[in-house]
């Protein structure tokens, strides 16, 4: 640790050791446990809080805990400028104090805070935003800014090529700061949601909802009406799925299924789907919290997470249906894609993503890789159609209806109700 004044340092490092601070006095996760693993004292000098039992620990234990936690990431600035002259252009530069804001963005003790600063020193520290020794987490979070670029102004279709001239990739690379390829950061995000065990299983009977709004007093109660629609009417890109492709999105609550749609001022109807098999999904709305550089982790876990959640956020950002959608849905549609047909939990294919709701807070949104083919049709539809050559309304063709027929095998989605809501 160094320090302008070394004087005043060991001066600062001696305060530090006649103060104690307890679990409570902080917010940050890694630091809590820190603190709870090797309590000695009975009293904290923050709080007052005196206890028989240890409960805190001398603060400049906790300082020089924090130095070597900030040196896993940041360097010393004014070692990094001698030894690179361009230095300024490969690094980011920032003050203690504003390391620890960024580093510690819910710590509200404010006189910690200053014992931490001035323990420290208010200096210089660097890191690199590229090159060799930029952090895992930062060269991930590159690589995926850099995907969603390429597939919306450069393109979508033939990337894997490039991950084939230049072998696979491993960890090293990622060390090494090697940008990775589009193909790379979908095999990440897929090695990532297999470390994190984010493939879950929806049990059978679990109950989904699908909103529709009847347009010009249609009525919406079949399961065809209610469900996916037929090819012919897959016309518009939605967030995972570019036009032409159907898929079955859902929520798995009510109040939510209303706000994806978007339609506020008009009566509404949601079907309730029952999942009728266990279906394995992807669940991006269980991701473990982002652990800061004080939580005791390997650093390819910490890297993975941090970019999970830079992944999960961008594909929570709500688009604006103003015609350009279609390019800024691009990126999350590939990542659908590869899911889809290439992506494998255990040898076996997943049947659809579930992802935090970007229209209702706290709510929880579903695709799942579904198509009318999927949907349990009543008996009368296929007695009336088998029998009388009549066919839904909201299938194009009875040749439609003999195609869904045909490849039902195991339909999976059953609608169980349906219920009418009024406007806001």
């Amino acid at each position: 640790m160094k320090h302008n004044n070394q004087h005043d340092r060991t001066l600062y490092l001696d305060t530090a050791a006649k103060q104690t601070v307890c679990f409570d006095c902080v917010n940050d996760w890694g630091l809590k446990t820190y603190i709870n693993d090797r309590a000695r004292f009975g009293r904290c000098s923050f709080c007052g809080r005196t206890t028989r039992r240890p409960i805190a620990v001398r603060c400049d234990l906790l300082v020089r805990y924090v130095n070597i936690c900030l040196h896993t990431e940041y360097d010393d600035a004014g070692e990094i400028r001698k030894a690179i002259p361009d230095a300024d252009e490969l690094c980011l530069f920032h003050t203690t104090r504003d390391l620890l804001r960024r580093e510690l963005p819910h710590e509200n003790n404010k006189k910690l805070l200053q014992l931490l600063v001035e323990a420290l020193g208010n200096e210089e520290w660097c890191s690199y935003i590229i090159g060799d020794k930029m952090a895992l987490g930062d060269n991930l979070v590159y690589g995926w800014e850099e995907f969603c670029h390429c597939i919306k102004h450069e393109r979508r279709y033939f990337f894997f090529q490039e991950k084939r001239r230049r072998g696979h990739y491993d960890y090293s690379d990622l060390l090494k700061g090697r940008p990775l390829t589009p193909a790379e950061v979908l095999d990440e995000i897929g090695r990532a949601s297999q470390r994190f065990r984010l493939v879950t299983t929806l049990k059978k009977g679990t109950c989904l909802f699908r909103a529709r709004h009847p347009v010009e007093g249609i009525p919406v109660r079949t399961p065809l009406e209610l469900g996916p629609p037929n090819e012919a009417l897959a016309n518009k890109a939605n967030r995972m799925s570019p036009a032409g492709i159907v898929m079955f999105y859902a929520s798995d609550d009510p109040k939510t299924a209303i706000a994806e749609i978007r339609v506020r001022t008009h009566p509404t109807v949601v079907g309730t789907f029952v999942i009728e098999k266990d279906i394995r999904i992807l669940d991006l709305s269980c991701l473990p919290p982002e652990a800061s550089i004080f939580v005791p982790m390997p650093e390819r876990d910490r890297g993975s997470l941090e970019f999970l959640h830079h992944f999960c956020k961008d594909l929570s950002t709500r688009v604006k249906r103003d015609g350009y959608e279609h390019v800024d849905y691009a990126p999350t549609q590939v990542v659908t894609e590869w899911f889809r047909t290439i992506f494998r939990h255990s040898g076996q294919r997943i049947n659809g993503i579930c992802y935090p709701s970007t229209q209702h807070v706290g709510g929880r949104s579903l695709v799942l890789f579904a198509n009318q083919s999927d949907i349990v049709l009543p008996k009368h539809v296929v007695s009336d159609f088998l029998h009388h050559g009549r066919y839904p309304t909201s299938l194009p063709s009875g040749s439609a209806l003999l195609r869904v027929l045909a490849e039902q095998e195991k339909p999976w989605l059953k609608l169980l109700r349906t219920r009418r809501y009024g406007p806001d």
